[in-house]
C-alpha cells in the first residue's frame, strides 16, 4: 500500500501544473527559442550558420523546460529521469565553443522557464543576447588568425616573382606573404598560397575580381579568417 501511495503522488505531482499552465510554459519557451536562434543567427558568420542547429535550439529550449515543469521539485522523477537519458548517445559534433555557449544558453533558458522563474528567463534573454551581440559587434575578442588566405592557381609559365608582381599592383596597401607554392605539371597549372592582412576586408572581393581577369590567372580562391584555415 505504501509502495502505490507512493506511485500515487508522483503522478499526482507531476499533473499539479494544468493544462493551461503547460501550454504557457511550451509556448513563451518556444518563443524564447527562437529568440536563441535569431541572435545566433545575428552573431554568426552567414557561411557558417547552420539552419538545423537553429531548429535545435528553438526546440531544445521547449523540451527542457517540458522536462523540468514535469519534474518540479519532485526527487522520484528526476532520478528517474536521470537514469532515462544514460541510455541516450549523441553522436552530433559541436563545430566550435561558441555554438556550445548557444546549446547551454538554450538549456539555461529552458530550466528557468520549466521552473517558472520567469525573472531570471526574461532577464538572460535580454543580458545574455545583448552580451553576446555586443561582444561581437565590438569584436571584443578577436582571433588571433586575422590573415584573409588568397589561393591562386596560374599557368605554368607565371612564376612566383610574376605573382609577386601582380599581387602589388592589384592589391595597393594589402599586405601579402607568401605561404605555400605548388607546380603541378600534370594538370598544367601552378598553385600559389598568400596570407593578406588589411584593415579594410571589404575590398579583398573587389581585389579578387580584378586578380581573375589578368592573364596567366586561371582561378582565385579567398578565405576568410573565420574559417580557421591554418598554413
Amino acid at each position: 500500500m505504501n509502495d502505490w501511495a507512493g506511485i500515487s503522488d508522483v503522478f499526482q505531482s507531476s499533473f499539479q501544473l494544468g493544462f493551461g499552465s503547460s501550454v504557457i510554459i511550451l509556448v513563451v519557451s518556444f518563443l524564447s527559442g527562437l529568440v536563441i536562434s535569431w541572435v545566433y543567427w545575428l552573431n554568426s558568420p552567414r557561411f557558417s550558420v547552420e539552419s538545423q542547429f537553429r531548429f535545435t535550439l528553438t526546440m531544445i529550449c521547449m523540451i527542457v523546460a517540458a522536462i523540468m515543469a514535469v519534474i518540479g521539485t519532485n526527487v522520484t522523477l528526476s532520478l528517474g529521469l536521470i537514469g532515462a537519458l544514460s541510455i541516450i548517445r549523441f553522436r552530433a559534433v559541436i563545430k566550435n565553443s561558441v555554438d556550445m555557449t548557444y546549446l547551454f544558453w538554450s538549456i539555461a533558458t529552458g530550466l528557468a522557464m520549466g521552473a517558472r522563474a520567469w525573472d531570471m528567463a526574461f532577464a538572460g534573454l535580454i543580458l545574455i543576447g545583448g552580451g553576446m551581440t555586443t561582444i561581437r559587434r565590438f569584436n571584443m575578442f578577436t582571433s588571433s588568425n586575422r590573415g584573409y588566405i588568397l589561393t591562386l592557381y596560374t599557368d605554368p609559365e607565371i612564376q612566383n616573382n610574376n605573382v609577386s608582381q601582380i599581387l602589388s599592383a592589384a592589391i595597393d596597401g594589402v599586405k601579402h606573404e607568401l605561404k605555400s607554392a605548388s607546380l603541378n605539371h600534370i594538370d598544367g597549372q601552378n598553385e600559389y598560397t598568400y596570407e593578406l592582412h588589411t584593415r579594410k576586408p571589404d575590398v579583398l572581393e573587389k581585389i579578387a575580381e580584378e586578380i581573375r581577369g589578368m592573364t596567366g590567372i586561371k582561378g582565385v580562391v579567398l578565405l576568410a579568417p573565420e574559417t580557421n584555415l591554418y598554413i
